[in-house]
């Protein structure tokens, strides 16, 4: 049976060698492992590395000495060999591959099915006035919880009354200019000059 061979390299990846298999036109697919260098490919990408080959009509093989990649191709039922040409002489005791499986057309009906069983809204849920009064009342509603949580208190203050007195002297000086605590206050001189006269009546 026609096998495609293919030959990894330290910088392959998973992405890189779907993209090689796409071009595989032989039933059976061949990847072989660098003696002396490490490929980036793990159990996981194995697994998908297989079921894309089966989705091409393609078995999946692997030429490898390394222990680990060994026994994770054994745990997915990948059929490992040697050297390249052991693996063509042999039977591949793996799992056989599926014939290649073209997919369904989507169905155009989709639209018909999705609008059979929506339920269509009521014409009253879709008015602007019946949304805008709901969203009026869902704002008021929360303002009033916020209301209702927040601390309030009243307090009353009832000052004593004393009457009290206090004696200060007071120093007039016209050195002050302004009133002081220490009851000192401006003054001012202010002269007058008073004139008196007096007459007396001359007896007769």
């Amino acid at each position: 049976m026609k096998t495609q061979i293919i030959s990894l390299e330290s910088h392959d990846d998973l992405i890189s060698v779907r993209d090689r298999l796409k071009w595989v036109k032989t039933p059976r697919v061949l990847l072989v492992w660098p003696k002396y260098e490490r490929v980036n490919l793990r159990v996981l990408d194995l697994k998908v590395l297989q079921r894309h080959s089966d989705s091409l009509g393609m078995q999946l093989g692997l030429v490898t000495r390394r222990v680990q990649v060994r026994r994770d191709a054994e745990t997915l039922g990948i059929p490992v060999f040697d050297t390249a040409l052991a693996a063509q002489k042999s039977d591949w005791l793996g799992r056989p591959a599926r014939e290649h499986r073209i997919p369904k057309p989507p169905r155009r009906d989709l639209r018909i099915l999705r609008a059979s069983i929506r339920q269509e809204e009521p014409a009253w849920r879709s008015s602007w006035i019946v949304r805008f009064a709901g969203f009026s009342m869902g704002i008021l509603a929360v303002f009033s919880l916020a209301g209702a949580f927040l601390p309030r208190a009243t307090l009353v203050l009832y000052p004593e009354e004393r009457t009290q007195s206090v004696t200060v002297p007071v120093l007039a000086e016209e050195s002050t200019p302004s009133v002081t605590v220490a009851g000192n206050i401006p003054a001012h001189r202010i002269e007058t000059i008073v004139e008196v006269e007096e007459s007396q009546p001359r007896n007769p």
